[in-house]
């Protein structure tokens, strides 16, 4: 994915959306969602079948930046 600021603003934070992490708890508004539909296989998934995000990279032109927790539901880059 690549962005580019046409807002004539700079920009403070940059806020990416991880939808994997709906997929790796029980906990999730995706889980309660389908709970509500009568859907129960999320809910009562085994671990090893829940999402995961293995890996993430976030690059700009000058250097790489590091992503803390890959189970955040919401990553916020400066």
């Amino acid at each position: 994915m690549v962005y580019y600021n046409n807002s004539g603003k700079d920009l403070n934070t940059v806020k990416l959306l991880n939808w994997v992490s709906a997929y790796n708890r029980r906990k999730t508004s995706l889980v309660y969602r389908k709970l509500e539909d009568r859907n129960t296989d999320l809910h009562f998934a085994k671990k090893e079948e829940l999402g995961k995000l293995l890996s993430l990279q976030i690059k700009n032109p000058d250097q790489e930046i590091p992503v803390s927790d890959m189970s955040d539901e919401n990553f916020f880059f400066l």
